[in-house]
C-alpha cells in the first residue's frame, strides 16, 4: 500500500501492489519483483490484511474506487485482483490498521473515527466496536482478543491508548489499562500468545521510562 503509485523498474502500480518474496527471473537474490496482481486504486492505502488461504486482500485507506468500481475506505479484493461485492457501511473513515481472525471470517478495523470495529468478512456487518477519544491507529488479533491502539485518550483518561477486547463479545479487559504519556499514543502493535509489543509516540508508560517501544506479557 502507498500514498502514490508504486514504481518498480518499468512497472507503475496505482497505490497497491503484490511483491514476490523469492528471487526473480534474472536471478537477483533479493527478489522483490512486482507480480501480476495489481488492482487499480484511486487513492492512498493505509492498511492491508491478507488471507493466506483464499488470497483475499483487505485494503483500507482513502480510496473511493477499485478498478473503476465504487469502494470507499475499505475494499475486499480477491486473488485475481477483482473487487468483491462486500460493503462495510460502518467504516466511514479511512482505516489505519487491519487484522484478520485466524479463520478469516472476522476483520478488525482501526479507523480514523475514534474506534476499532470487529466485522463479519462475508456480510460486512459490524459485530461490535470499541470507541475512544482519539483515532484508531493500530490493531492486532491475538488468540481470542482484539488489541487496539489509539491516540489522545479513552474514558476521558489522557494517555489511555491501548485496549483489549474479547473477540466473541467485544467486552473490554478491565485489568489491562496502561497509561501512556504523549498525545499520539500507539501507532503499531504485534505479538503472540506470550508477548504483546507496541510502538508509537510515548516515553513513559505507567511511570516507567520507555522510548517509543514496549513489550508486555500478553494479558
Amino acid at each position: 500500500g502507498a500514498d502514490r503509485p508504486i514504481v518498480h523498474g518499468v512497472h507503475a502500480v496505482p497505490h497497491l501492489a503484490s511483491i514476490a518474496t523469492h528471487p526473480d527471473v534474472r536471478g537477483r537474490g533479493y527478489g522483490g519483483a512486482v507480480t501480476a496482481w495489481a488492482p487499480s486504486i484511486n487513492n492512498q492505502i493505509r492498511a492491508i490484511a491478507a488471507d493466506p488461504v483464499s488470497g483475499v486482500v483487505y485494503a483500507g485507506g482513502r480510496q473511493t474506487t477499485v478498478n473503476g468500481e465504487p469502494s470507499t475506505y475499505l475494499s475486499k479484493i480477491n486473488a485475481a485482483g477483482v473487487l468483491m461485492p462486500v460493503a462495510f457501511p460502518k467504516v466511514t473513515e479511512f482505516g489505519q490498521g487491519l487484522d484478520l481472525s485466524a479463520d478469516g471470517t472476522r476483520l478488525a478495523v482501526a479507523q480514523a473515527k475514534n474506534e476499532t470495529g470487529w466485522y463479519d468478512t462475508s456480510s460486512g456487518v459490524r459485530l461490535w466496536d470499541q470507541n475512544c477519544g482519539g483515532n484508531g491507529q493500530a490493531v492486532k488479533v491475538i488468540e481470542d482478543s482484539v488489541i487496539s491502539g489509539f491516540h489522545d485518550q479513552c474514558d476521558t483518561v489522557l494517555g489511555r491508548d491501548l485496549m483489549i477486547n474479547a473477540q466473541a463479545t467485544g467486552a473490554r479487559n478491565p485489568n489491562f489499562l496502561p497509561v501512556l504519556n504523549l498525545f499520539w499514543g500507539v501507532r503499531a502493535i504485534d505479538g503472540n500468545a506470550d508477548y504483546l509489543v507496541i510502538g508509537g509516540n510515548f516515553t513513559n508508560i505507567d511511570g516507567r521510562a520507555v522510548k517509543g517501544f514496549a513489550i508486555f506479557h500478553t494479558p
